[in-house]
């Protein structure tokens, strides 16, 4: 787990892998291909990127649905069937020469993609990539877009990682609520033995002189021995293994926000919905080389268009004047002036930039954290904090109490994810390595005590 990481499609490698924008096929613009659909009347997100090798506008409306339109002709794609699943599979960054694309099926899920975050995309059409790494890739059956990829080594490795430790197999991860249950359980269960032992174990110790230095410390011998001391050993790392892993379920709303934050995220972009008309005119002759994807963003009440080349290389154009930059300083007045209204019967107690990553914004396992960020600070019952992308103005993360004590209770018991660790680099690893390698032992003779109990 600490190397393969679970199957899923990282910011990094969807534009990694998407085409780039074919800009002599974008014929139409937004606002010609969207005035005659009453379907997307009430538009609060648009992005052009690529489907089936053409250029298309994807709009999400007020009620969460996803529809594409084509740059070239205005077509409404209707339906995402295997023949443009495996058309967009075609064009994209996945297929190598020695690719044998073959389409394999639809499917509401398999045990690689039980990620709630594919729900709107179910279901998908899944694509064998038939070349040397056994990949697949999946195909959202809404916009037509590749959501999701694996390959062997990764499906190898996470059935021994990933799906034993989170007891993942698809029969029960398909019963979420039993499944919650069934961790939690199991989670309290360990975390009594843990403590019942514990507490055993310290009572047994041989703590006076003489008797330590004629017996030893512990008062078995053998296996036995062997138990006790590495149980003392490993007693607290384990117990709190045990119990912050419990808590990543987020059982009996611990970490639940009392406030929404839909409605702080729309005050900051001043409307619930973007009006095309007052963005900047997209013509195809000024987009940028190498550009993959545009995304129509919203700053109180203000549009911009951001033009994304790599997770890394982002452009921004505010006016009609202006030509797309990289972080141009009236992007950074806009956020600035905007930031406040996230929450606006709050008062901010600080506003900061944030260059190099901390113990609370920070980036593991290629997950998507740009840099540099604003860091706000407010006030409200929940002391929120917002970071937001210099370089494009997106909300990137939501900090209340609650997730922040989550943030070390779960994440850094869990995962030792500390920043003086992190910025060591090996020594995380090590440490890592050498605590799972003493509680697996502890664990071995855990079991053969048991099973000498029942024989």
């Amino acid at each position: 787990m600490m190397y393969v990481e679970y199957p899923e499609l990282t910011e990094f490698e969807r534009l990694e892998n998407l085409p780039v924008l074919d800009v002599s096929e974008i014929l139409l613009s937004s606002i010609e291909v969207l005035s005659a659909e009453s379907e997307v009347e009430n538009v609060t997100a648009l992005r052009l990127t690529s489907v089936a090798g053409r250029p298309a506008y994807i709009a999400t409306n007020d009620s969460g649905l996803q529809h594409v339109f084509y740059a070239d002709n205005g077509d409404h794609l209707l339906e995402v069937n295997s023949a443009v699943a495996v058309e967009t599979v075609n064009y994209s960054g996945f297929t190598t020469s020695l690719s044998d694309i073959n389409y394999g099926s639809l499917v509401q899920d398999d045990q690689w993609t039980l990620s709630s975050s594919l729900h709107p995309h179910r279901p998908l059409h899944r694509v064998n990539m038939g070349d040397e790494k056994d990949a697949v890739v999946y195909v959202s059956s809404t916009t037509g877009e590749i959501v999701r990829d694996t390959n062997r080594q990764e499906r190898f490795w996470n059935w021994l990682g990933s799906t034993i430790h989170w007891i993942y197999p698809l029969q029960l991860r398909r019963h979420e609520a039993l499944w919650i249950d069934l961790v939690v359980i199991l989670s309290l269960i360990g975390v009594i033995s843990v403590v019942t032992g514990s507490i055993i174990g310290i009572m047994r110790l041989r703590v006076k002189r003489r008797e330590r230095q004629k017996r030893g410390l512990s008062p078995y011998t053998g296996i036995d021995k062997w138990h006790h001391i590495m149980g003392l050993c490993c007693m607290v790392f384990v117990g709190t293994f045990i119990f912050s892993g419990m808590l990543s379920l987020g059982p009996w709303g611990i970490f639940e926000s009392r406030n929404s934050s839909e409605g702080q995220v729309r005050q900051y972009a001043g409307s619930a919905f973007l009006s095309l008309s007052e963005f900047p005119t997209l013509n195809s002759t000024e987009i940028p080389v190498g550009t993959k994807e545009i995304v129509w963003s919203q700053i109180g009440g203000q549009g911009h268009l951001v033009f994304s080349r790599s997770s890394s290389e982002r452009l921004v154009k505010l006016t009609e004047a202006d030509t797309p930059q990289i972080m141009p300083r009236t992007l950074l007045e806009r956020i600035e002036l905007s930031l406040p209204d996230f929450i606006q019967q709050a008062q901010v107690v600080s506003v900061e930039s944030v260059d190099s990553y901390d113990d609370y914004y920070y980036s593991r396992h290629n997950r998507y954290r740009p840099l540099p960020v604003y860091r706000v600070k407010f006030d409200d019952e929940e002391s929120t904090w917002y970071h937001v992308d210099q370089n494009t103005g997106q909300v990137i993360s939501r900090h209340t109490d609650a997730t922040r004590l989550e943030r070390w209770i779960y994440n850094g018991l869990h995962s030792l994810d500390f920043s003086f660790l992190l910025n060591l680099g090996l020594l995380w690893d090590v440490l890592v390595i050498t605590l799972s390698v003493i509680g697996f032992g502890f664990c071995i003779t855990s079991v053969i005590l048991a099973w000498r109990r029942i024989t």
